[in-house]
């Protein structure tokens, strides 16, 4: 399975909008870090693989007990879980079915859908793109 990640913020310097995709359609939009300037940064542009993890806790304390994990070369704990603004993340990917300014809203349930449509699989690909200027 293939999953793209599309950023709608072409503003480096800004949290990231984006938009995770199947060969179906949109599954959730996402919230993470800005690409530049911030203490913790979103992850390049480039193609990763993604692997089911179990029982992981996120930087916040939060106890996850199925997600994925990107692959990203030189860091570690790149997750998918819930969470709302910048200061949930450290780098991770945080799904949402709304937007707000410089939020995600009713992660929750975005999380719960990305988890339902990868629900068959213990790895895929993740295409991310950067927003165009």
């Amino acid at each position: 399975m293939i999953l793209q990640l599309i950023r709608l913020v072409p503003d480096p310097k800004r949290v990231q909008i984006g938009a995770l995709l199947d060969d179906t359609g949109p599954i959730v939009l996402t919230l993470e870090p800005p690409l530049v300037e911030a203490q913790y940064l979103a992850i390049p542009a480039g193609k990763y693989s993604c692997k089911r993890v179990f029982d992981r806790v996120t930087h916040g304390g939060s106890i996850i007990k199925t997600t994925f994990e990107v692959m990203v070369p030189g860091r570690t704990g790149i997750l998918f879980h819930i969470g709302n603004s910048i200061v949930d993340t450290r780098g991770c990917i945080l799904p949402g079915v709304e937007i707000g300014e410089n939020l995600i809203l009713k992660s929750r349930i975005g999380f719960n859908k990305f988890l339902a449509r990868t629900q068959d699989i213990s790895e895929f690909s993740l295409e991310v793109q950067n927003g165009r200027r």
